[in-house]
């Protein structure tokens, strides 16, 4: 009966060493690991969203993807979308960006947006663009440069809604306009 007492003691002895070992080399607990790891992510990737007839509606390109874990945020390093419809494709790009996990309200930083053939090019630069896609809005409080051709416009707030094609200006809005 000793001997099975002494056997256990010793084989329990040893998991404990083990395990306190594996957990000590680290430095980190587990709860701190699960914490700094991904879910997954995407390198140089590519996302087509198709409309109900099959038509392009709009494309998601990036460096990288990257989800948080448990479903969490999603991050994008130097996203890419084009917007394709008939009011006018658009094409962001953007140092950075981060959306829900349903990939439908988020914010992008250092944006340039761009509309139109290169010789009327419509631009709009923001430094932080948030957006509602399923709202279909997008709003900017933090400066606003639009420009055409030689026209220039800057405004300090910057509301879209891409339901009704209107965009609104408000807050400091000053420019100049060559017809």
């Amino acid at each position: 009966m000793t001997r099975w007492v002494v056997a256990l003691l010793l084989v329990f002895g040893v998991g404990l060493t083990i395990f306190i070992s594996a957990h000590r080399g680290s430095g980190e607990t587990s709860a701190e690991v699960q914490q700094t790891q991904d879910d997954y992510y995407l390198k140089r990737f590519s996302m087509t969203v198709f409309g109900a007839d099959g038509e392009v509606v709009q494309v998601l390109e990036g460096r990288q993807l990257t989800q948080a874990p448990n479903g969490g945020a999603i991050s994008v390093a130097q996203p890419v979308v084009r917007l394709e419809n008939a009011a006018g494709d658009w094409s962001l790009s953007a140092e950075s960006g981060r959306m829900n996990a349903a990939m439908e309200q988020g914010e992008l930083h250092d944006v340039t947006a761009v509309r139109g053939d290169p010789a009327q090019q419509l631009v709009i630069k923001t430094p932080v663009l948030k957006f509602d896609l399923k709202a279909q809005t997008a709003s900017s409080s933090s400066g606003v440069v639009v420009t055409q051709l030689e026209s220039k416009i800057e405004s300090q707030m910057l509301e879209v809604d891409m339901a009704r094609h209107r965009v609104n200006l408000s807050q400091e809005v000053q420019g100049v306009y060559f017809p």
